[in-house]
């Protein structure tokens, strides 16, 4: 090795300076535009969007000191004894009785379901046919 193969070996290394980033200040438009909706340009939060705090129930835990007060309040002997009142009011065709009977026992019905728009007859024929064969 020669003197300046030697040199460029021995070179120390050098130091990076830090770049440092300004922030872009928004336009009056912008800031507007992201209080408006809630969201910035990217979709995220904005600053002071108050739904973007965890989305807290303020009702949630008053609901939930009345559940458990509930809970320790009544016994089993009590809901035996509100069914039996319940089935007693239902036989006198009280049909909102009834109706709650039945809710509670068998489930709720399901609801009937309206469907409008056009129908891909070619698919419905293939559906019907794959049925029969099936069945």
């Amino acid at each position: 090795m020669n003197k300046k193969q030697k040199k460029k070996a021995v070179k120390k290394p050098v130091k990076k300076k830090k770049v440092v980033r300004k922030k872009a200040k928004k336009t009056a438009i912008q800031a507007s535009q992201s209080l408006r909706n809630g969201r910035n340009k990217r979709g995220q939060f904005a600053k002071g969007n108050k739904t973007a705090k965890g989305h807290k129930d303020p009702k949630a835990e008053m609901r939930m000191d009345f559940k458990r007060w509930f809970k320790e309040a009544i016994t089993k002997e009590d809901i035996q004894a509100i069914a039996k009142a319940l089935v007693r009011v239902a036989k006198r065709a009280n049909i909102p009785a009834a109706k709650e009977i039945m809710d509670r026992c068998m489930g709720k019905a399901e609801q009937a379901h309206e469907v409008s728009g056009t129908v891909n007859f070619a698919l419905a024929m293939h559906e019907a046919m794959t049925d029969d064969n099936n069945g």
